[in-house]
C-alpha cells in the first residue's frame, strides 16, 4: 500500500503494478491509500487471483499512521480488516 497523491503523478502506483505483472508476478498488487488504485480495486484483482493468504506491506519510506491505521489496523475499514472480511488470512508487515 503507497501513501498516495491527488497529483497526475500518483498513476505510477498503477504503473508499477503493471510492471510486476509485466515481470511474472501475478501475486503482487500495488494500491494506495486514498486515491485510485484504492483497496476496492485491489480487492478486485485479489480476488481473481484467489488466493487463501495475504501479506500486506506499506510501500512508504516511514511506516506511520496510514500503514498502522489504514492499512494494519483494527478499524473496519482498514485493509487488513476489508481482506479479512472477505475470508483471507492475513498478515501484515510494518
Amino acid at each position: 500500500m503507497g501513501h498516495d497523491t491527488g497529483h497526475h503523478v500518483n498513476s505510477v502506483y498503477a504503473d508499477l503494478d503493471d510492471q510486476f505483472k509485466d515481470m511474472g508476478y501475478s501475486n503482487v498488487f500495488v494500491g494506495t491509500v486514498e486515491v485510485y488504485p484504492g483497496v476496492d480495486a485491489v480487492a478486485k484483482q485479489v480476488k481473481l487471483y484467489n488466493p487463501h493468504k495475504i501479506v500486506l506491506l506499506p510501500l512508504m519510506i516511514v511506516a506511520g499512521d496510514h500503514a498502522c491505521n489504514d492499512m494494519a489496523g483494527d478499524g473496519d475499514d482498514s485493509w487488513k480488516s476489508i481482506f479479512k472480511g472477505a475470508g483471507y488470512d492475513v498478515r501484515c508487515i510494518l
